[in-house]
């Protein structure tokens, strides 16, 4: 049978060997596809590329290596109208893609062809320039050199001439250097702001030192002449470009401080607000105005960043905003403040200040006395079980598990059956942190709740336990009216078959006997394979 196979493949590779032999000048070219190929094959692979399959597009490209102008003018257009919808990721993921040949474009000696031949009278320029771009990509240095040359007569051709610029040839990274200081000097309007993903790309580029380029290109950017562009680029609604031009006030020589405290007050992304007040500091900027107004800030990080400069700068206000934020709703801004006051005043009575304070700051001293209180706090604490602030009931059982998780871990479990789903959520969250394992009451909330959120996170609770008693609970799961969580049951079991070497504990008679069970009474649930793994593992 094996021989049999051997000579079928041998026929079938000299068929082909046969259709793609092309003698030309007396040589034997291996391979060839014949000519007029790509130009055949052109309508469908435009067709596929509609479609979404990108791959098609160097496909596309050998068109130019052949002689038909109506299959190049055609290319041109399709090339033009793709590049003009594609971002940053996308032309990255092409750019690759382009010189990862396939047996298709082996036919094909592109140290043979020359960019002049690629174009047609009747192309627009947009036409020309999508060609150009693509041909930058091109698997063979002498086109690329070519190409990023010419691109230099384009607008917007500035984010893939940066992209030679870590080209692994060194006469294509000249050749765009070349380039990349033409199109500073002649740049269109907008066009620094699509290069700027490309030029922060080329700082971690490997081949050469790029610094003085990228020092170029974020100095022009930062400069009066191109303060519009910046501008827009702050106020985009897309992050990484925010962050760019962020990073390049004070990447230039120049930094522009009075824009970076604008953008400072007016920044919506609380890592960059970070990212902002950061680099001001370093900057040597005195930033007690923008601390104060970073102490109220939404996230808790930029507020500890705040207290921290505010502490540094010894500010005379230190101590009373310190006081503050020890009812702050953050755990780490809370502990922060309480070490500065310590400093201030070593035996400050904590404790006494939430209890003070509980009526006017619930959530936070309730949440202070659990991490700085007594065991006999809990009897107060309790008392706001009932609260109808959902925030209040998550800082109690918070609380009160961090006081005496033995006492309370009965109650914890009965809070699974809360119809509040932040309520469930800090349940389950306490129960794993402090493992309460009654799996038999959390197994009758799985089946009695009419909640699939309650049942999601029962779930993830049962799924935790030992090796082979989780098993069973998956199992069991499957049987629920609910899709997400027989889907949810399905997948903790593949996870465990993959896990299932990590444990050498051995399944019990009686646990192997109950998993038989129920491996028969899902068997409709499970996949033949899924069967056949859980049989040969209990065994």
């Amino acid at each position: 049978m094996r021989k049999k196979l051997v000579i079928d493949e041998v026929v079938l590779l000299t068929s082909i060997i046969n259709e793609n032999v092309l003698n030309k000048g007396g040589d034997i070219m291996f391979w060839r596809k014949k000519r007029g190929w790509f130009g055949e094959h052109l309508e469908e692979n435009i067709k596929a590329l509609n479609e979404g399959d990108l791959s098609r597009i160097p496909w596309i490209f050998c068109v130019f290596s052949e002689k038909d102008p109506y299959a190049k003018l055609q290319a041109s257009k399709v090339l033009s109208n793709i590049i003009k919808g594609f971002e940053f990721d996308d032309i990255i993921r092409i750019d690759t893609q382009m010189r990862q040949t396939t047996s298709l474009e082996w036919s094909i000696n592109w140290h043979e062809q020359r960019i002049d031949n690629f174009f047609t009278p009747t192309m627009s320029i947009e036409e020309r320039q999508a060609v150009l771009i693509f041909a930058s990509f091109n698997p063979n240095g002498f086109i690329r050199e070519e190409a990023v040359r010419r691109l230099s007569e384009y607008d917007g051709s500035l984010p893939y001439i940066i992209l030679r610029l870590n080209d692994w040839v060194l006469q294509v990274r000249q050749a765009a250097s070349e380039a990349f200081d033409k199109r500073l000097h002649n740049l269109a309007k907008g066009e620094m702001l699509i290069a700027l993903p490309f030029a922060e790309k080329l700082k971690l580029g490997s081949r050469g030192s790029h610094g003085e380029n990228t020092q170029k290109f974020f100095d022009k950017l930062v400069s009066q002449e191109h303060r519009e562009d910046l501008i827009k680029g702050l106020q985009s609604d897309n992050l990484r470009t925010r962050r760019i031009c962020i990073a390049a006030l004070f990447e230039a020589h120049q930094p522009d401080i009075e824009l970076a405290f604008y953008q400072l007050k007016h920044e919506p992304e609380p890592f960059l607000r970070a990212m902002l007040f950061e680099n001001l500091c370093k900057s040597g900027q005195d930033m007690r105005e923008p601390s104060h107004i970073l102490l109220k800030d939404k996230f808790a990080h930029n507020r500890i960043l705040a207290l921290k400069y505010l502490q540094d700068k010894q500010d005379k206000n230190i101590y009373q905003i310190s006081m503050k934020l020890i009812f702050d709703k953050n755990a780490y801004v809370r502990a922060f403040a309480r070490s500065i006051i310590k400093q201030h005043s070593l035996n400050f009575d904590f404790r006494s200040a939430y209890l003070r304070s509980i009526g006017q700051f619930t959530e936070a001293a309730i949440l202070g006395l659990g991490e700085i209180g007594q065991v006999s706090d809990t009897e107060i604490i309790e008392g706001y079980l009932n609260d109808r602030r959902i925030a209040v009931v998550r800082a109690v059982l918070i609380s009160l598990m961090r006081l005496n998780s033995e006492k309370y871990k009965t109650l914890i479990i009965e809070k699974l059956t809360d119809h509040r789903i932040g309520v469930i959520k800090t349940a389950q969250k306490l129960i794993l942190k402090y493992h309460v394992q009654d799996y038999s009451r959390i197994y009758e909330i799985f089946c009695d709740t009419p909640y699939e959120y309650t049942k999601l996170k029962c779930g993830a609770i049962l799924f935790k336990a030992s090796k082979w008693e989780s098993l069973t609970y998956m199992l069991e799961a499957l049987s629920a009216e609910e899709e997400s969580i027989r889907k949810f049951a399905l997948h903790s079991i593949q996870r465990w078959i993959f896990a299932f070497n990590r444990s050498f504990i051995q399944a019990s008679k009686q646990q192997k006997e109950k998993i038989q069970i129920l491996v028969e009474k899902q068997n409709e649930k499970l996949s033949n394979s899924l069967i056949k793994e859980l049989l040969f593992l209990l065994n």
